[in-house]
């Protein structure tokens, strides 16, 4: 029952969060503040775990995207004996350690995507604005540098329903989680892919 008429940003954001629901929130113009609603996506919902449900819900007059559902890879600098040091590619990500202890990570080789391992989380720290340390659980001898990091545990199921995108420039629903998505019932009026 929450209507969003203006944010100079993004609507809703979610990160790091979990059981996320919403039902019947609205983002749309009131006529006081031009031509948009939110100036970036109505709702970004990056590196949540557990479900993520969206029902009954309307998302119009955006400057990006109605939903953007994603995590959010990085790139291994250095590997030594049980430590990762990985770099945060994502300039919006700084500061931000998306690993906790027990996450299972997935380590891919940078140049084909191919799985290199599926280590645990022991600790991790922050150790600069764009770097975090990992110590890990698990043969690491795979892992090099140029490699890329996902943390598996940080992406939700998503069950979507009675959502409708509309007058937005973008795309209506951005989808990236390796569990189960469903979306049904849905209506998208957007610029680009539904």
């Amino acid at each position: 029952g929450v209507t969003i008429n203006y944010s100079p940003s993004m609507g809703i954001v979610g990160q790091l969060s979990e059981n996320v629901k919403l039902n019947d929130v609205k983002v749309e113009l009131n006529g006081r503040h031009g031509m948009l609603a939110c100036v970036c996506d109505a709702t970004h919902f990056i590196q949540c775990s557990g479900k993520l449900t969206v029902e009954n819900c309307s998302f119009f007059n955006m400057m990006d995207d109605g939903m953007n559902i994603h995590g959010n890879y990085s790139r291994v600098e250095k590997v030594d004996g049980n430590c990762v040091t990985l770099k945060i590619q994502h300039v919006q990500q700084r500061y931000v350690n998306v690993f906790k202890k027990g996450d299972k990570i997935i380590f891919y080789r940078g140049s084909t995507v191919k799985e290199v391992c599926s280590p645990v989380v022991i600790d991790s720290e922050t150790i600069a604005p764009d770097a975090v340390k990992l110590h890990l659980d698990g043969d690491l001898t795979a892992i090099s540098a140029g490699d890329l990091a996902c943390n598996y545990f940080r992406a939700p199921e998503i069950y979507i329903s009675g959502v409708k995108v509309g007058n937005n420039r973008p795309r209506g629903i951005l989808l990236n989680s390796s569990k189960k998505t469903l979306v049904e019932n849905c209506e998208f009026s957007t610029c680009e892919h539904g």
